[in-house]
């Protein structure tokens, strides 16, 4: 695992549009969002940037705990984990119908799990991104 230092944003150029940087709270009990690409809110049609999971269980608790599960896979794992499919559909503010996506764990430096990184790719429904 690298550390948070050892990815910076600028090499990653358009792709960083595609990422989120989610931060590790008091052993995986909640996480905050710190970064949110305008790829993810284009696909979620909402910025949740400073927002903990735990806000977003109490206000959708299906996603938020879908989500949640990933991240904790993640910092259990402590390696990265991949998903793809179909998904989107049955979340009425998703914009999109396929993901691809990958969460990557980075570290502090005693070893733990400071931070998840995730990188996504979206197919919009209907082809197209709402204005």
């Amino acid at each position: 695992m690298p550390q948070r230092e050892e990815v910076m944003p600028r090499p990653l150029g358009r792709l960083v549009r595609n990422v989120s940087l989610v931060k590790v709270l008091a052993d995986a009990a909640d996480y905050e969002f710190r970064v949110i690409g305008d790829v993810h809110v284009q696909a979620y049609g909402a910025n949740a940037q400073g927002l903990k999971f735990s806000d977003l269980i109490a206000s959708n608790p299906d996603f938020g705990n879908v989500l949640k599960a990933s991240y904790d896979l993640v910092c259990a794992r402590r390696a990265p984990v991949a998903f793809r499919g179909f998904m989107g559909r049955e979340m009425t503010q998703a914009r999109f119908d396929w993901l691809e996506t990958i969460y990557m764990p980075l570290r502090d430096a005693e070893g733990g799990v400071a931070y998840v990184m995730n990188a996504s790719v979206y197919v919009p429904r209907n082809g197209a991104w709402p204005r």
